[in-house]
Order: structure tokens, then C-alpha cells, then sequence
């Protein structure tokens, strides 16, 4: 019935003409931004934010404000949130793949694509000490012989232990320097 009337939609929004559904995760200073005119805040007691020792409080608390006439402040907005950005300065810090997931509130995998990504595209080094060099090998002498355009048939020819998120590095890297020459 609605669906003549979805004008956009992404995994965390959906536009119905001039109104956005959106799922957003719990965050108090995201709620500032936007006019709502609903809230579902679904599963509290399992929010957390490393910024808040109580994010459920908080973000309840910022939506009891927002509805009594509370607005953001111009400082608010100076800011925008760059996942890349933010996944880019914990690597130079050290972080792990594995820390940045959990610092984010996201899957490892979701980590590593977004760094295979920040790599194809030139804007982040390969860092060899992500991937054992032997597993390096293999992956780089499957996709010379099977292409790299798939990650599965190189997954399927390599050994069981070399994961995908592995694969989708070195293939990566690959990728950037085959477009360089």
C-alpha cells in the first residue's frame, strides 16, 4: 500500500515522500539533530555507549527534553561523524581490528570492509602484518589465476584457515595496485 510512496531507501532509512523512517543506533547527542515525532526505543536495558555508563537514561532523558522544546546547539553539528574518519585514527593509535569493532559498536567483518575499501581506494596503506605472509601468497597466486573481481572462488582455492576478511585485504591491495598501473 505504501510502497508507490518510498522515494529512497537504505539499510538504515526508509523516505515515504517528505518522511524518514529511520533506525538509528543509541546514542543521547544523536537524538539532538532531528525532529521526531516517534520514538520505538526497543530492548533498553541492552544499550550501551563507551561514552556513558547509563546510555539508557540518557538517551530517554534527551527525548523527554526534545519533547519539552530542548534543541541542539550550533556546537553540536560542528562535528560530523565519519566512520572512516574514526576507523582511520584508532588504526594509527594501534587499535585492532577487533577493538575498533567493539569500540564502534560493530562486526569485525563490517570493520575490515570498510578498511578494504579505505585500501582499494588508495586512502589507507595495506599494512602487511594484517595478513601472514604465507596466507598473503596463496591468496594473491588464487586471484592471479582466478581473477579478482570474486571473493568466493578465491576462498574456495585457498586453505580453510584464511578467512574472508584476509581475503578481502590482500585483494584489496591487489585491486589499488592493479588500477595504479
Amino acid at each position: 500500500m505504501l510502497a508507490a510512496e518510498v522515494s529512497d531507501r537504505t539499510r538504515e532509512r526508509i523516505r515515504l515522500g517528505r518522511v524518514e523512517i529511520r533506525v538509528a543506533t543509541s546514542s543521547y547527542r544523536s537524538v539532538r539533530g532531528y525532529t521526531l515525532i516517534g520514538v520505538i526505543a526497543d530492548e533498553v536495558a541492552f544499550w550501551r555507549d563507551d561514552s556513558s555508563a547509563n546510555p539508557d537514561s540518557e538517551i530517554l532523558d534527551a527525548l523527554r527534553r526534545f519533547s519539552n522544546g530542548e534543541r541542539a546547539t550550533k556546537e553540536w553539528h560542528a562535528k560530523a561523524s565519519s566512520p572512516s574518519q574514526e576507523t582511520l585514527e584508532l588504526l594509527n593509535q594501534g587499535r585492532t581490528f577487533e577493538e575498533i569493532a567493539q569500540l564502534r559498536g560493530r562486526k569485525v567483518s563490517s570493520v575490515v570492509v570498510l578498511v578494504a575499501d579505505l585500501i582499494e581506494k588508495g586512502e589507507l596503506p595495506f599494512r602487511p602484518d594484517w595478513v601472514h605472509p604465507i596466507h598473503q601468497q596463496q591468496i594473491l597466486e588464487a586471484g592471479a589465476r582466478l581473477g579478482l573481481d570474486l571473493l568466493k572462488p578465491i576462498k574456495e582455492a585457498v586453505p580453510e584457515q584464511i578467512t574472508y576478511e584476509e581475503i578481502r585485504l590482500v585483494v584489496a591491495d591487489a585491486r589499488r595496485r592493479e588500477h595504479r598501473t
